[in-house]
């Protein structure tokens, strides 16, 4: 498609060469008609050509109120930054268009459609790894055990294991963990093991009780019961009553809750038991090698990475990858979680707008400052000189109709 430059250029000459071909023919009245027209055409023709062409540049090397535009770049640079900052981009503006965005579901979709999910993967594994890199075990066991020490010096524990019994039995946890130790002590009572060491018990029992006087040998052979015997007997007693305690109305089950409730109110009413607990606390603060347990640790961990790279690196993936996109499901899944990031960040970006809108102007300025004469000439030529070619069109047709018009007024007067 030809640009509009190339067919005002075609139109100007059209009716230049009209005029030079008509003008031996003026004296007619079509020639006339046609000499003058073309030659009003010539005129509004050239004279938009010097119009456009001095908005851009100096034509014929003419400088007087030429090449406007790179005259007055400051003028303009100044009005577009204004126009943004003031007009396009005010604060009223950029907040309603944020306002209107939804930014959780953008998010969600530059995670599954725009490698957002891959380029969470790789930032976190590459973190990891430059962590892994840059460890220093001692360092980190210092640190981390300072810390820890610090906290646990700092923890009232009587008050955390009061909190943490009652929110056991508070969420029925109680229970649960008695019946836990009742099916591990009905294991442990029905192993032969157990039925060994009662017998041994009684059999050392009665050697005792005999102590070689015959009365009580006759005695114990009248009674014809074997060790063997009585401890079986007393392992099914011993399984019989773990079976009963069971039961939630079973009175050893409600002793021990009993017991349970009164511990939660010693530890925190009796300041003779905090005294000991917090003592003892103290003490085996003092004997454990935090840091160098943590060092140790820190140690096996990365001689284990350096010499099973391959297999972690792998493992380390698959574990970043479920645990990204269990973030992404859950995110996708819970409302409340959306409507909190969408308002944090509306929040922040909200605030920003508040405290640098000021600077908007300055960035325009900034990037226009970067444009020099010729290459700000050449954007807006290229924006909107196509348009501009369109005066020098109708500059011509316009000329031409008129000129024709004056003809006709002049020749019939």
């Amino acid at each position: 498609m030809k640009s509009n430059k190339y067919k005002a250029t075609v139109t100007l000459g059209v009716v230049s060469l009209g005029f030079l071909a008509s003008y031996p023919f003026s004296g007619s009245f079509v020639g006339g008609l046609i000499t003058s027209g073309c030659e009003a055409a010539m005129v509004g023709g050239l004279a938009d050509w010097f119009a456009v062409t001095a908005l851009f540049k100096k034509p014929l090397g003419i400088p007087y109120r030429t090449a406007l535009i790179p005259r007055n770049r400051e003028r303009i640079f100044n009005s577009l930054s204004a126009m943004v900052k003031d007009e396009l981009l005010t604060k009223d503006n950029m907040k309603k268009s944020l306002d209107a965005y939804d930014i959780p579901t953008a998010v969600l979709d530059f995670m599954e459609h725009n490698s957002g999910k891959a380029m969470a993967v790789e930032l976190a594994e590459k973190i990891i790894k430059d962590l892994i890199d840059r460890a220093d075990s001692a360092e980190i066991g210092e640190v981390l055990g300072g810390i820890l020490k610090e906290k646990i010096h700092e923890t009232d524990i009587t008050l955390l294991m009061a909190a943490g019994a009652e929110w056991l039995i508070k969420n029925g946890y109680d229970d649960r963990i008695i019946d836990f130790i009742i099916n591990q002590l009905t294991i442990l009572a029905g192993h032969s093991r157990i039925k060994d060491l009662l017998t041994e018990l009684f059999l050392e029992t009665l050697e005792a009780y005999e102590r070689g006087l015959n009365r009580r040998i006759i005695f114990n052979q009248l009674l014809s019961f074997s060790p063997v015997q009585i401890a079986e007997a007393v392992q099914q007693e011993l399984i019989g009553q773990l079976d009963k305690a069971k039961n939630k109305d079973n009175a050893l089950r409600k002793k021990t809750k009993g017991w349970l409730a009164d511990v939660i109110v010693q530890l925190k009413q009796d300041g003779e038991l905090k005294q000991k607990i917090e003592t003892w606390k103290l003490e085996q603060l003092e004997r454990a090698e935090i840091p160098r347990v943590i060092t140790s640790f820190m140690q096996n961990l990365i001689s284990e990475l350096t010499t099973n790279g391959s297999e972690l690196e792998k493992s380390l993936v698959l574990a970043i990858n479920r645990h990204v996109d269990k973030l992404e499901a859950d995110f996708a899944d819970d409302e409340n979680q959306r409507k909190k990031l969408d308002k944090m960040v509306k929040r922040v970006i909200g605030n920003w707008v508040d405290v640098y809108h000021c600077e908007i102007g300055n960035m325009v300025r900034s990037s226009l400052d970067r444009l020099s004469n010729e290459m700000l000439v050449d954007f807006i030529e290229d924006k909107v000189g196509n348009d501009l070619q369109m005066i020098r069109i109708n500059g011509s047709v316009v000329g031409g109709m008129v000129g024709m018009a004056i003809y006709l007024l002049t020749f019939w007067l």
